[in-house]
């Protein structure tokens, strides 16, 4: 139900001890109580407020912190102490008795509510939505002075956030048997990705399951190391790389076939320009195609479907058909794709490209099946599934002295 539904709306003391009446006004949502009864309602400050020929307006909360998750009645107050109103927050997931509602909570639950003809004082509810009760004499200051800044002063929000991106073009998927996380936290991280609810947060979480895995590694390495000082000295001299140097290495070290991977370049096809801005125009010293002369034939190439071709995707300036020299440019370009749209979700600096809502589409449809199957191909790479392995037999033999 849209908030504007409840305009004109009356509930009489028959079905309630108030005498409530709902009007929309300027786009707010303002209740009036009149003949209050206070045997209804709990004894508590807050509703101490709502007495007889009470007026507040009703503000939709569309998130809050976790911490604030409290089933009593919050008081909001301004800098000098004095109340502005009462935060009813919906504490997913759990019920409340109707019977048992204080004066607030009972107004945000006639909101909640999609029906206003069928309460029932023995049952109890669930809130969809959280709720701001605001005084009427207070709400032109709350709007001018609060609201906005209130994801900061108050851990909640009345944001209206952009539909979420979807898309419904999937129409079968395949399960894989192979693949082997390193460790808990990297399953744990997985599930945290799928959980959040936007193409950006999902992104850098999944990206943060590569950055798991350098220091991983790094000691996985040093405890499976033969004893030979050289060994030692190559596996501490990689150690010191910058965050772009671990990705590339990792890929290269635990990507041996590329094949899988050019089909998931096509997606890229329909976010030429975008893409040029994000890692040409705002290119660093770690782009394999900083030429634009390379970053037209590259593109020339995808287009024309040629890019698996070796043949045709030759080492720019450098014609070769090299398994090593392809399998390495495709890893170079998909290391930088993958670190940039990173860098452009993580930071908010001069230098960097900087998404916003509409951008949401690209990183679903491209950048994120790339990082998808860049990770699934290292956790399936038998050389990385075998040194995750004697790296935990170690952990075991330590274990048992």
């Amino acid at each position: 139900m849209k908030l504007i539904d409840l305009h004109g709306v009356e509930i009489d003391e028959n079905s309630s001890p108030f005498k409530i009446t709902f009007q929309f006004i300027d786009d707010g949502l303002f209740v009036q109580l009149s003949n209050g009864h206070a045997d209804r309602v709990v004894e508590g400050e807050a509703d101490d407020l709502f007495v007889d020929n009470s007026e507040f307006e009703i503000f939709e909360i569309t998130g809050y912190n976790s911490h604030l998750s409290s089933d009593s009645d919050i008081i909001i107050e301004d800098e000098s102490g004095q109340i502005l109103g009462v935060l009813c927050l919906s504490c997913s997931h759990r019920s409340f008795k109707i019977e048992a509602m204080t004066t607030p909570r009972y107004l945000s639950y006639l909101v909640d509510c999609s029906s206003l003809d069928s309460f029932k004082i023995d049952q109890s509810h669930t809130f969809k939505m959280s709720y701001l009760l605001v005084k009427k004499a207070s709400c032109r200051e709350y709007k001018s002075k609060h609201k906005e800044k209130s994801a900061l002063w108050g851990g909640f929000t009345h944001y209206q956030p952009e539909l979420i991106y979807q898309n419904d073009t999937t129409t079968r998927i395949q399960a894989k048997s192979n693949i082997s996380f390193p460790s808990s936290e990297h399953l744990a991280k997985l599930n945290e990705a799928i959980l959040s609810n936007n193409g950006f947060d999902r992104f850098l979480k999944k990206y943060h399951l590569l950055e798991l895995v350098y220091d991983y590694l790094y000691v996985a390495k040093l405890r499976t190391i033969d004893g030979s000082l050289n060994d030692f000295r190559d596996v501490i001299s990689k150690y010191s790389n910058g965050d772009i140097e671990n990705l590339k290495m990792l890929l290269k070290g635990y990507i041996d076939d590329v094949t899988p991977l050019i089909p998931l370049f096509d997606a890229a096809m329909g976010y030429e320009a975008l893409m040029k801005n994000i890692f040409q125009d705002n290119s660093k010293s770690s782009n394999p195609l900083k030429r634009d002369e390379h970053w037209v034939s590259f593109w020339s190439r995808l287009t024309e479907f040629d890019l698996a071709c070796r043949a045709n995707a030759p080492k720019f300036g450098k014609n070769t058909d090299d398994d090593d020299v392809h399998r390495e440019l495709v890893l170079d370009i998909l290391s930088y794709w993958i670190y940039r749209i990173r860098c452009s979700i993580a930071h908010n600096k001069i230098g960097e490209f900087l998404f916003n809502s509409s951008h949401e589409g690209f990183v679903i449809e491209v950048g994120e099946p790339l990082l998808d199957m860049v990770i699934e191909s290292i956790f399936s790479n038998q050389k990385f599934i075998d040194l995750i392995e004697s790296s935990k037999r170690v952990d075991v033999a330590i274990a048992g002295f």
